[in-house]
């Protein structure tokens, strides 16, 4: 984690409440997670109760509250992807990673998503 980057991202928006989905945005990009120290240093920075970082953390999909690869690997499974073929794709895509849905790869190279 460099500690450097994230008070960086802080210090612009130090007390800025209204600005607390993008600090974790930008935290985010930087680090592919958020882990909990992290929250709670936003907590503090920004002056957001903890419970409301996490509870926006949680419920949003952009944010990941465990490790991310650097490449993250996204397959549609909906209808119209489904009749297309997505599943054969998944499961090549699985047999080449190692990786099923909601995980990452132990190198933190890939993540894969549906």
């Amino acid at each position: 984690m460099d500690n450097d980057a994230i008070d960086k991202i802080l210090d612009q928006y130090q007390g800025q409440a209204g600005s607390l989905i993008r600090a974790m945005m930008e935290i985010q990009e930087e680090e592919h997670w958020l882990p909990r120290e992290v929250l709670a240093k936003i907590s503090v920075t920004l002056g957001v109760p903890f419970s409301r970082v996490l509870r926006i953390a949680s419920y949003y999909k952009t944010f990941s509250l465990t490790p991310k690869g650097r490449h993250e690997i996204q397959i549609c499974t909906g209808t119209a992807c489904h009749i297309r073929g997505a599943q054969e794709v998944l499961d090549a895509v699985e047999e080449l990673t190692g990786i099923k849905p909601g995980e990452t790869d132990l190198d933190q190279k890939f993540s894969l998503e549906t």
